[in-house]
Parts: structure tokens; C-alpha cells; sequence
């Protein structure tokens, strides 16, 4: 659709012979009013003067356009309709007698008779629309308008309900029935009128699974739509992604963003992706291409970003997050607090192939046990501690698996040695082959050094995972503790025996945790602007400033006025009524509640910063993510791909319009279901 219309563009067409459709379009784009360079001189009393075109005139004369490129001033109304006069041919130019030509051409009949037909373009005969056949046939459409948005809502109710229940639209088995299907009959049951439309409609039922397809896509893009409209309302904005696999082991990257309205933190899932490459490269453009379709050119908004442990991620120089900070300066990258650091650790090393055939082996040994009762038996002979539960997505059970196999590593071969001479089936296969993974010595290598890694790794986790952690502890934790007692290992006589390969590759595994530590906690400026806003320190803060945390902040984001902000705080910590806030979101609501954050900017500014931030230390609402509810849900879902718009839809249920609530649908349905017999009211 065309979004602007020309005085040279309408010289150039026959408006008279335009499709109904587009002298409309026209008609709504309205008259081009452009900035014209019109000048007269003239003089009066002996006094020479020159006369501006003022762009003023468009206000007096509805009717009157201009063109820039001939600095000419037209009537709209006439130039589309016709009319032989200087309004339509040349163009107006003297604008010393500009007010005595306006007068004189509205008054025209030629002027009058056009104004009238654009007035009344689009509109419904008036004959006909007093026409007792035309008033009850409106009458009737209506009705049916109505009836048909009665049963779209009905569609769009049984959507919202499977992705509110997390149910599948579609089982991935042709021999059960539709769970859509199923819900959408139990509805018609007790809505008549529902019913009816499903017995009787024999062209549009709304129960096929294309139409599930497109009512999904529908509310997929309006889901998609609202998120734009509140991430352009809002003033910061944070992404967050990771790498999800659900339980048939296909992975994709999620992406969530975070962000802050009117005082209310919203997480909102975006969608899946499919990178072309699982390159630093691949994921970086996929995750860029969503960014620019929320933040068109404000590149300013994105101050946060946040992802799992992948290799691909970090690195100081080709990493993910340097690609998006290149093109986004403030987006800073920072470890979330849904990312655990003992999954962190797991995707660094699971980068090396040697690593990742080790955990592959050792998950299997507690699936070859979980397999048979028979099997646990023979293994109680043998040791009273339990094995652990398999599982391929946790890295808790390779911790434990990790210390069980290690610390019972003569029990389990004395268990597979008596599997190995007592059965002949399947079961001594694969118990033979785990004997001897049990003697292999590179197996034992690994056993032994991720033995020796896994305590600081679990210590690290449960440091970091505490809600009190600042940036302080945060470097001592990072470079005077878990980095040295790697770096030790390291350097120990484990790492410097073995194989040439193994030397290198238990380095390297050393070397990577260290690096992706350093690189993903180097920001932590945000938890010194946090401490700013500990409510109780405020009485000390009152006395003493906290110079140095004003400082750094205003370091990090100099978009912030520092002189400015220093007042603001002085008189926030002065204040009593404010020393009962706790926490960072009750601030921020009790400073837009009072309706002084115009008077509070720099303040406000700053709080909706942190708030944005996916990972503040002192905020229990936040413990519940957006990320690790799609992570729970995707290690227990085996629904269809088509359905990920579901997904969305599920989050954005418990926020719906107050406006119409079939409105935003209306507009996003599919052109080919003609058989709906219409879903727009006459007015007329």
C-alpha cells in the first residue's frame, strides 16, 4: 500500500478511472501538505518586503496541497476529479493575493461539486441505503457477522486453553484423536450454537488441521505485535537466549526478551530459532535479526544480554556477545541467574570431543541399570549406595554419576565381571563392554580429573546461585578462589600425565572454565549500581554519598547525568517514606506511584535499567524465569514444530486486551477462509 500520495503522482494518473479500492486508499493517505519554498516580494509605502508561503494556510483551506518540486500550491479535491483551472494546471504561486484566490476558488461550483464527491467517495448510495431490501439485508449480514465471530472466538478460546494446559493441538500419532478436536466438541455441547456450526458448516468447520496451523500463526503474529508495541513504549531492553532440547533430543535456540513498563518487569518468550550454523557467526546474525525487528534504529535501548555456556558464546573477540555489543554499545554481557553456573561448566567442556564421548559413556552406565530390575539385584549384591536416575539434560546427575562411579569403581566391575559369567543374552554384551570401559585408562582419566573438578564447580554454583552475592564477592569468588584451584589443577601432576592428547586436552578444559568465568562475570557494574538502592543503607547513604558507585555507574552509562543523579539520591535517601522499599521493582512502583519520577529522572532511569537486568541480586520475584519455564516445558513436550507459536500464546494468555477481544484477529485472518461468509459489520 502506498503510504504517501503526490501532487506529482496525481498529475500523472487518471483518478477517474482507478479501482473503487484505490481512489480510497487516496482518499485515507489524504493530501500531500509539504514544506513549499514560496516567496514574493512586494512593497508598500515606499517600503520594500518579501512574503514566506506559511505551511499556517493548510489549516485555513482543508482543500489546498502543495508540491515541493515545483513550489506550487494545488486543490486536492480538483485535482483528482478535474477542474480547468490554475488549482489543477500549473499551480498557485502568488501568495500575496493568497488569501483572495482561496476564498474566491472554494467558492467555485466546479470546487463545491468536487469537494461533495471525495466527501462522499466510498460511502453507500443514499438511495440504496434507504432501500427497505438493502436495510434488511444489512440486517441479516450483521447477524451472520456476528454469529461468525461468535465461533472464531470459540476457536481462538479452545487455542488459548491447550496452550494454557500445555497440551498439544495434534498427537504425534495418526491413531489418537485430536486433543483440539476433542475440546472443541466438549465446547460445542454446551454452546448451541458452536454445535451447529460444526454439524451443519460442511465448508468451514475450523477443526482441520491447516486451520489450527493458520489460527496459531494468527495469534502468533498478534502475540508478536503487542511485544513490539510495549518494547517501543518501554525505555530499556534486555535479551535473553539459550539452547533448548526436548525429550527427543532436538535443540533449538530460545530467545526471551525482558523489559520494564510502567513499573512492571515483563519476561516475554519470542519464539525458536533454527540458526544456520551453531557458529559464533550463525547465532549472532539470528539472534541480530530478531533484535532489529524490536528495536527498529534505536540501538541505544539494549543494555543487557545474557546466554547459556555454549563455546560459541563468550570470547572476548568472536563471541556472540561481542558481535551484538559492536552494534549495540551498552548492551553489556552478564550472567543471568537462570544460567547455573554447573550447566555453564558443562557446555564449556562439552566443546571438546573427547569430553563429550566420556560423559556419553559414563550417562549410559546408569540407563543399563535402570533397564532391568534383574540388573539393580545383581548390584545390591555388590554395594548399598544407589545409583543414580539417568537423565541427559542435568548436569546434577553427572556430578553425582561422575562420584558414584569413581567411588564404587571396584563394586561395579565385581558386578559386571558376575553379569559377564552368568548371562548369555543382551546383558552380557553390553555388561562385557562396560568392564572394559571401567579398565580403559583414558575412561579413568577423565573419571579422575572431572572427580577433582566437579567440588569447585558445585561450590561456585551454590556461591553464585545466593540472592546476597555483590560484585566484591563476586571477583573474590571468580579470581581468588575457583580460578586458582582450577589454574592448580591444572598444573597438577594428573594434568601432566597421560597421553600427549590427554595433557592437551585437560588444559584446555582447565583453560576454558577459567577464561568463560572471567568473560562472563567482567561485568559487574550493575551490581554495584544495585547497591545504591539498599533500602537499608539508606540511613548511612544520607550522611555519607556513595560517590564511588555513583561514579562507576554514570562510567558505564554516561547517558546519565552524574551531578544530576547525586542530588536526586541525596534527597531519596533523605526522605523516611522511602526507606520501606525493598527491593529494586518496589522503588521504581512506589516512585511512578507518587508521580514524582518526572522530578526523579536520572533516578528512574537507572532503576529501570537494573530492573531490566535479568540478573539483580536481591530480587526473589525474579527466581521464577520466563527461560526456565520454556526449559521445564520443552524437557517434557514432544509436540509438533508447527506448534511453537502455542508456546507464545501460553505466555502472553494472562495479559489480554481490554479492547475488543477478537479485534486484533480480525485483521490477521487468512484470505482464503472465504468460507467464514465474513467477519466485518456493515456501518453504514
Amino acid at each position: 500500500m502506498t503510504t504517501t500520495v503526490t501532487v506529482q503522482y496525481l498529475k500523472t494518473i487518471n483518478f477517474s478511472q482507478l479501482s473503487l479500492e484505490r481512489k480510497v486508499e487516496i482518499k485515507n493517505i489524504g493530501r500531500p501538505i509539504p514544506e513549499v519554498q514560496i516567496t514574493q516580494a512586494g512593497s508598500s509605502h515606499n517600503k520594500k518586503y518579501i512574503r514566506s508561503f506559511n505551511s499556517s494556510w493548510y489549516e485555513k483551506y482543508p482543500w489546498l496541497c502543495g508540491c515541493e518540486i515545483k513550489n506550487k500550491l494545488f486543490c486536492f479535491p480538483c485535482l483528482l476529479f478535474g477542474c480547468d483551472s490554475v488549482w489543477t494546471q500549473n499551480g498557485f504561486a502568488l501568495i500575496n493575493n493568497l488569501k483572495e484566490k482561496c476564498e474566491l476558488h472554494q467558492a467555485c461550483k466546479s470546487h463545491v461539486n468536487n469537494s461533495i464527491s471525495l466527501r462522499t467517495l466510498g460511502r453507500i448510495n443514499i438511495a440504496q441505503s434507504l432501500s427497505e431490501a438493502y436495510r434488511l439485508s444489512k440486517i441479516q449480514h450483521n447477524a451472520q457477522v456476528q454469529k461468525n465471530r461468535n465461533i472464531l472466538s470459540k476457536l481462538i478460546d479452545t487455542v488459548n486453553l491447550c496452550a494454557t494446559l500445555e497440551l498439544p493441538l495434534q498427537s504425534e500419532s495418526s491413531d489418537n484423536q485430536s486433543v483440539y478436536k476433542e475440546v472443541l466438541n466438549y465446547g460445542a455441547k454446551l454452546n448451541p450454537e458452536l454445535r451447529e456450526h460444526l454439524n451443519s458448516n460442511s465448508a468451514f468447520k475450523g477443526t482441520s488441521k491447516t486451520t489450527q496451523d493458520e489460527l496459531l500463526q494468527c495469534m502468533l503474529e498478534v502475540c508478536q505485535e503487542q511485544i513490539v508495541s510495549e518494547i517501543t513504549e518501554s525505555e530499556f531492553l534486555a535479551v535473553m537466549a539459550d539452547d533448548t532440547t526436548d525429550v527427543t533430543g532436538n535443540t533449538q535456540t530460545v530467545i526471551v526478551f525482558r523489559y520494564q513498563l510502567h513499573g512492571t518487569v515483563y519476561e516475554r518468550f519470542w519464539g525458536y530459532f533454527n540458526p544456520e550454523d551453531e557458529t559464533a557467526e550463525g547465532l549472532s546474525e539470528c539472534i541480530g535479526n530478531e533484535l532489529k525487528k524490536v528495536l527498529k534504529n534505536d540501538s541505544h535501548k539494549l543494555i543487557a544480554q545474557t546466554y547459556d555456556g555454549a563455546s560459541v558464546m563468550s570470547g572476548e573477540k568472536q563471541g556472540v556477545q561481542k558481535k551484538i555489543q559492536d552494534i549495540y554499545k551498552y548492551a553489556y554481557y552478564i550472567h543471568c541467574y537462570t544460567h547455573q553456573v554447573n550447566l555453564v561448566m558443562k557446555n564449556v567442556t562439552s566443546s571438546i570431543r573427547s569430553v563429550r564421548i566420556f560423559f556419553s559413556d559414563l550417562s549410559s552406565i546408569p540407563a543399563f541399570f535402570s533397564q532391568s530390575p534383574k540388573r539393580l539385584d545383581v548390584l545390591k549384591k555388590h554395594m548399598s549406595a544407589s545409583i543414580p536416575r539417568p537423565s541427559n539434560t542435568l548436569w546434577n546427575f553427572n556430578v553425582r554419576t561422575v562420584d558414584f562411579v569413581f567411588e564404587n569403581k571396584e563394586q561395579l566391575i565385581n558386578c559386571f565381571e558376575e553379569m559377564v559369567s552368568s548371562e548369555k543374552d543382551k546383558t552380557f554384551d553390553e555388561a562385557k563392554g562396560y568392564l572394559a570401559l571401567l579398565n580403559n585408562e583414558h575412561f579413568l582419566f577423565w573419571l579422575q580429573l572431572f572427580h577433582k573438578i566437579m567440588p569447585h564447580v558445585e561450590l561456585l554454583h551454590s556461591q553464585m546461585q545466593s540472592r546476597n552475592i555483590d560484585a566484591a564477592l563476586i571477583e573474590k569468588l571468580i579470581i581468588d578462589s575457583f580460578c586458582c584451584d582450577i589454574e592448580e589443577i591444572r598444573d597438577s601432576e594428573l594434568c601432566n600425565s597421560g597421553s600427549l592428547t590427554e595433557i592437551a586436552e585437560s588444559k584446555e578444559i582447565c583453560d576454558r572454565m577459567t577464561m568463560d568465568c572471567r568473560e562472563r562475570f567482567a561485568f559487574t557494574s550493575h551490581l554495584i549500581a544495585a547497591k545504591l538502592f539498599y533500602s537499608e543503607h539508606f540511613p548511612q547513604y544520607s550522611e555519607n554519598l556513595p560517590l564511588f558507585e555513583i561514579s562507576e555507574t554514570c562510567r558505564v552509562y554516561p547517558f546519565l547525568e552524574e551531578e544530576k543523579l547525586k542530588t536526586e539520591l541525596e534527597i531519596l535517601y533523605s526522605r523516611q517514606e522511602y526507606h520501606s522499599a525493598h527491593g529494586l521493582t518496589s522503588l521504581l512502583q512506589l516512585i511512578i506511584h507518587d508521580n514524582i519520577h518526572e522530578f526523579l529522572s536520572q533516578t528512574t532511569n537507572l532503576l529501570r535499567i537494573l530492573v531490566t537486568m535479568p540478573m539483580t541480586t536481591n530480587e526473589p520475584e525474579r527466581c521464577l524465569s520466563t527461560l526456565k519455564r520454556i526449559r521445564t516445558y520443552q524437557r517434557n513436550s514432544t509436540r509438533p514444530q508447527v506448534e511453537f507459536g502455542k508456546d507464545v500464546v501460553k505466555e502472553e494468555n494472562s495479559r489480554k486486551s481490554q479492547r475488543d477481544p477478537l479485534a486484533p484477529w480480525l485483521d490477521k485472518k487468512p484470505k482464503d477462509w472465504v468460507d467464514l461468509a465474513g467477519i466485518h459489520l456493515i456501518l453504514a
